[in-house]
C-alpha cells in the first residue's frame, strides 16, 4: 500500500483524483492508519492536509493517533497534536495514545501528551490501570519521572 511504504506522491495523486481518505477495508484500516504505524510523517502531513478523520478508528477501536503513539512516532503525533485528534481517545480496551506512549516507554511522546493537556488519570480496564500504572507495570522509570513532576 502506497501509505504504509511512505510514496508521499502517489497518495497526492490518489488524493488529487478524489480518493476518499477515511476509505477503511474489512477490518477498519484506513491509509492514514497504515501510514501512521509505519511512521510515514509526510503521507500522514498528505492525508491530514486532505481532511482525513484524524480519529477514526479500525474494528478493535486503534486510531492512527493510537498507533503512531504505540510505535513512538514523535513527527506522526506532532502532526496529530497539531491537527486536533483527541488525546484521550481509547481504543476498546482502554488504551488512549496517552497510556501507548506510557506503556511502550515512549518519555517524549508522555511530556508532550502531558502539555496538550492529556488526562494524566484516564483510566483502561475498566479503572484497573492508568497511564502511571502502565508505566510502572513495564518498569518505564523515565516515564514515571515525567508523572512525578507533573
Amino acid at each position: 500500500m502506497a501509505s504504509q511504504e511512505g510514496h508521499t506522491g502517489v497518495v497526492q495523486a490518489f488524493v488529487s483524483a478524489g480518493a476518499d481518505v477515511n476509505l477503511q477495508e474489512h477490518g477498519g484500516h484506513s491509509p492514514l492508519i497504515m501510514a501512521s504505524q509505519e511512521g510515514q510523517t509526510d503521507v500522514v502531513q498528505a492525508f491530514v492536509s486532505a481532511g482525513a478523520d484524524v480519529n477514526l478508528q479500525e474494528h478493535g477501536g486503534h486510531s492512527p493517533f493510537i498507533m503512531a503513539s504505540q510505535e513512538g512516532h514523535t513527527d506522526v503525533v506532532q502532526a496529530f497534536v497539531s491537527a486536533g485528534a483527541d488525546v484521550n481517545l481509547q481504543e476498546h480496551g482502554g488504551h488512549s495514545p496517552f497510556i501507548m506512549a506510557s506503556q511502550e516507554g515512549h518519555t517524549d511522546l508522555v511530556q508532550a501528551f502531558v502539555f496538550a493537556g492529556a488526562d494524566v488519570i484516564l483510566q483502561r480496564d475498566h479503572g484497573v490501570s492508568t497511564p502511571l500504572n502502565v508505566a510502572g507495570q513495564r518498569g518505564n522509570i523515565d516515564v514515571a519521572r515525567v508523572y512525578v513532576n507533573v
